[in-house]
């Protein structure tokens, strides 16, 4: 039930920001650090919206242990906020090999 909800937010979470530094053609440590501070900035303003809803999504499935799924699929909105820019800088490396290592890392622990 929450899933809908966090694949719905998620979708409004990179808003290009990583295809703009994946595509640039010359890319400075500054740029990638306000994009950077952008997508942590987007990613707290969704995971607030998201923890701000899990009452309506309680609510609406006349579920309240949906409040505090919702509450954690939200900060896990900002562990994502936190990595976009990262991948997005090693897929400009064109380093996919250390992003399937993490991607299976993350999958594994999780």
């Amino acid at each position: 039930m929450v899933a809908i909800v966090f694949s719905f937010v998620s979708m409004f979470q990179y808003l290009g920001l990583s295809t703009a530094t994946v595509k640039w053609r010359d890319l400075n440590h500054q740029q990638v650090s306000t994009l950077f501070w952008l997508n942590m900035a987007l990613s707290v303003a969704i995971m607030l919206v998201t923890v701000g809803s899990a009452p309506l999504v309680a609510w609406f499935y006349k579920e309240p242990r949906l409040i505090w799924i919702t509450v954690g699929y939200a900060i896990s909105i900002l562990f994502t906020g936190l990595y976009i820019q990262h991948e997005a800088i090693l897929s400009r490396q064109m380093r996919f090999a250390a992003i399937a290592l993490i991607e299976i890392a993350a999958i594994s622990i999780g």
